[in-house]
């Protein structure tokens, strides 16, 4: 059984018992560039990635992160998602920033049926605009 943790506002957790949580990549990784990210992450720590839910289909699609996100599934690290179902967002899209609406956001990342889909046995989901450990 996996679990996703949703922060709540006083630090603590709800548990969220799922038969699994299903994170879909944006893109597919470029398997020379996952040492040099799995090393940034030592040192900055686990990532934190804005991602979307469709609950029709039970998974997180991330906005961002297809690189970070493999290491976390490879390494065995606990990613932060950081829920922006319903808000729009810019993200990177053929090497540029682009602004999308939420629709255009959920259209783009459902599009891509050969997207990688990673299975962890627990992720942590933040609401946009959670205060992050550490900040003011």
């Amino acid at each position: 059984m996996s679990q996703c943790l949703r922060k709540k506002k006083d630090d603590g957790y709800d548990k969220e018992k799922l038969m699994s949580c299903v994170v879909v990549a944006p893109n597919s990784p470029y398997k020379d560039h996952l040492e040099y990210v799995s090393n940034e992450m030592k040192r900055l720590g686990p990532p934190r990635l804005r991602a979307i839910w469709l609950r029709r289909l039970g998974v997180w699609f991330a906005a961002e992160g297809s690189h970070r996100i493999a290491v976390a599934h490879r390494d065995g690290i606990v990613p932060v998602l950081i829920d922006i179902t319903g808000h729009g967002a810019t993200v990177q899209r053929n090497g540029m920033d682009t602004t999308m609406s939420a629709d255009e956001l959920k259209e783009w990342l459902v599009s891509d049926r050969n997207a990688p889909r990673y299975i962890f046995d627990t992720v942590v989901i933040e609401r946009e605009g959670d205060k992050v450990d550490g900040e003011e």
